[in-house]
């Protein structure tokens, strides 16, 4: 069988409580079946059943172990893309702007740990969005500047 006959017939499902929206899973996959968008302050992962070939890169890069791709018997045609997992996105401890998925706080910090990472590190030290973070590496100053 074809990748092309197959698309639509695989499920993908997320442990919402295991899932920090990383957006591993769907950095993954090459098809769009899965998306990972923030709109309104929240990031959203959404699932399109009739774009995914069942190839399992999105089980294989979720670091939490929280994605289970299943075939299923019937086509799913096109239709709306269902979501999956969402939470509302952190503030940046520094200036305020939008941020990281609120439930990634807690994986970053148990991946700084097993990294070797600072045990002290606080939530604001994760919660500090890319451009002041940039400023802090290049110019210096504290998290409160």
């Amino acid at each position: 069988m074809g990748e092309k006959t197959m698309l639509g017939r695989w499920q993908v499902s997320v442990a919402e409580q295991d899932c920090s929206l990383c957006g591993a899973c769907a950095q993954w996959c090459g098809p769009g079946a899965l998306t990972l968008k923030q709109a309104d302050d929240a990031a959203v992962l959404r699932f399109a059943a009739e774009r995914c070939p069942g190839c399992g890169l999105c089980v294989e890069a979720c670091p939490e172990k929280a994605v289970v791709l299943t075939q299923t018997t019937s086509r799913a045609g096109p239709g709306p893309a269902v979501t999956l997992a969402s939470s509302q996105l952190s503030k940046c401890a520094r200036c305020g702007a939008t941020s990281v998925p609120s439930r990634m706080l807690g994986s970053m910090s148990r991946w700084n740990e097993t990294l070797g990472g600072s045990a002290d590190a606080k939530s604001e030290d994760f919660t500090t969005c890319m451009a002041c973070r940039s400023d802090m590496l290049f110019f210096g100053g504290s998290l409160n500047a």
